[in-house]
């Protein structure tokens, strides 16, 4: 048996001649790289331990007692901050310490914010700083591109990831199944269960006392059923959000990492020449005619702002604050933008590389310098319109905007200079940018503001920064700055003033004036509520003497009809 095996496997194969041969268009093709297959999700997938699933079960359980039960201030802290010491815990092996500084100084700057005084805009940002941080330890670095190719993935990975894990477990679960020798068939239970069932019930219409026993246990059933429906069943909007609190703590804990492309160009920092296949004098030409034209259009203009704002420091006949500071902010700081675009454009390819380049250079210097002089024209527009009726928060927003767009400048500048690409300006960019919402949302808007409001309006005759007591909405971080108006000149400011500061104290601010006690919950505890009734304590009897009889909307209604003359 053996020989026979030996002579068959060293017989002889098939003569070659015997194969059939290809097509020839088969042939020409076969040699023809074929696409490589689209990345799916499973390839993120992070397996699910026991770890992974106590701490999601104990976040979704400390999410619904802070967030779902009464969400608050100190609700939202608490929970920035244990939302990041998971992610961190879970990423101990991949934390580096840059990024860990970073998005740790400023999750705790929007922790510290929601105690003070939360809103919308730190509640976003503190979401987006917790779902960008975990991706950022496992990074190790701080890289713009990188965290925004792995955001969606991490986020679609957040539903996915329980999807590879059901199944998974399913197909265990099975496998186990099959192994499983002498195990009970499911038939062998439920159809002695279903016969004896069709015989009870038989037995209860044939006898009524087994029907009245019968009665009183389903009775007994659907009463125990209801209670714990009623007790213990949430309801969908709560099952929803135990749900959605499940998935971003998976995301937290499980995050899906994926670098930027090298060849997309997202990570290329310098200008690399390229063939020349345009006429690259001709784009020169242009540049240089352009840029001629920017200056002297530009030396114009400067002079025509520098001859109204310092030199005759005073508007022509027929033009007012509105018009000349607040649109005319708006308008340059679009051209400001637009010169980032322009100078970034031109720099951008292989004019770089051009013989006349340093001449070039020259005249873009020349116009980013003029448009510094043209940014500083901008905040004195700005500061001219909050002097004129008072500080807002958009103006402060306006001063931040308008300060991106100078670091923008810098930036073209830089990038000018040291041959950078144009990616890595967009990157610098988008980074300045997020950085300013961060900021704006962090910083006590409506404290800077009425810390300045406030002086202005007991100073100035007429005080038409009084305008803003009624045209903005006032939190507690503001109205605690506005008592020294209590003794303003103007009975109707004074008044008005007491009105705002009583509706607040008497309503809202009760449940602050012993330590917060009232509060329904510790949760919804502010800081910054609970100083602003403080303040009010020592003037609850100013107020209530300007407006004994509490009617506070008439008194704010008098007040807006009468400052209304210099919005």
């Amino acid at each position: 048996m053996s020989d026979d095996m030996g002579e068959l496997k060293s017989a002889p194969s098939a003569p070659e001649q015997d194969t059939p041969s290809p097509p020839a268009s088969r042939s020409r093709h076969a040699s023809v790289p074929q696409p490589p297959a689209l990345p799916t999700l499973e390839r993120y997938h992070v397996g699910l331990k026991w770890a992974h699933l106590i701490v999601i079960a104990t976040l979704v359980v400390l999410l619904d007692y802070l967030l779902y039960q009464g969400a608050g201030g100190l609700s939202y802290t608490v929970a920035f901050i244990v939302l990041a010491i998971s992610a961190a815990a879970f990423a101990f092996r991949e934390i580096r310490a840059v990024p860990l500084a970073f998005f740790g100084i400023l999750i705790s700057l929007v922790a510290m914010r929601c105690a003070w005084q939360y809103g919308a805009s730190v509640v976003f940002v503190g979401v987006s700083l917790l779902v960008t941080f975990p991706i950022a330890l496992r990074l190790g670095r701080i890289n713009l591109p990188d965290i925004m190719t792995s955001l969606p993935v991490t986020c679609a990975m957040g539903i996915a990831t329980w999807y590879y894990d059901l199944v998974a477990g399913w197909r265990k679960f099975r496998h186990a199944g099959r192994e499983k020798r002498g195990g009970i068939p499911l038939n062998a239970v439920v159809i002695p269960l279903l016969v004896c069932a069709a015989f009870a019930f038989i037995f209860g219409l044939s006898n009524p006392i087994v029907r009245d026993l019968f009665e009183q246990w389903v009775a007994a059933l659907e009463k125990r059923l209801t209670n714990i429906l009623e007790g213990y069943v949430p309801n969908l909007l709560r099952i929803m959000f135990w749900v959605t609190s499940a998935l971003f703590a998976g995301m937290l804990l499980r995050p899906a990492i994926e670098k930027a492309d090298e060849a997309s160009g997202w990570q290329t920092n310098a200008v690399t020449p390229e063939p020349d296949e345009d006429d690259i004098d001709l784009q020169h030409r242009i540049a240089v005619n352009t840029l001629v034209a920017v200056n002297v259009l530009f030396v114009f203009y400067n002079g025509l702002d520098a001859y109204h704002l310092l030199i005759r420091d005073a508007l022509p006949a027929g033009y007012n604050h509105s018009q000349y500071a607040h649109q005319g902010a708006f308008w340059l700081t679009v051209a400001l933008v637009m010169t980032t675009i322009v100078v970034g454009r031109i720099f951008h390819g292989n004019l770089n590389f051009h013989p006349k380049r340093n001449a070039l250079l020259n005249w873009a210097t020349l116009w980013l310098l003029q448009n510094f002089v043209l940014a500083t024209w901008v905040f004195l527009r700005i500061h001219m319109y909050v002097g004129y009726n008072g500080m807002t928060r958009m103006r402060i927003v306006a001063l931040v905007g308008t300060g991106v767009v100078v670091i923008g400048l810098v930036l073209v500048t830089f990038k000018a200079m040291r041959r950078l690409s144009l990616t890595w300006l967009v990157r610098k960019e988008t980074g300045a940018f997020l950085l300013a919402c961060i900021f704006l949302a962090l910083i006590p808007m409506d404290y800077l503001s009425w810390r300045f409001n406030t002086p202005n309006i007991l100073a100035s005759n007429p005080p038409r920064t009084s305008v803003q007591l009624t045209e903005q909405y006032i939190s507690p971080e503001g109205l605690a700055t506005l008592t020294p108006l209590l003794a303003h000149p103007d009975p109707v400011i004074a008044e008005g003033v007491a009105a705002l500061l009583g509706q607040w104290y008497f309503g809202e601010g009760r449940a602050y004036v012993d330590g917060g006690s009232n509060l329904e919950r510790w949760t919804r505890y502010q800081i910054g509520h609970a100083w602003c009734a403080g303040v009010l304590t020592s003037h609850e009897e100013r107020i209530l003497a300007l407006v004994p009889d509490r009617d506070w909307k008439s008194k704010i209604a008098a007040l807006r009809t009468y400052t209304s003359r210099w919005i």
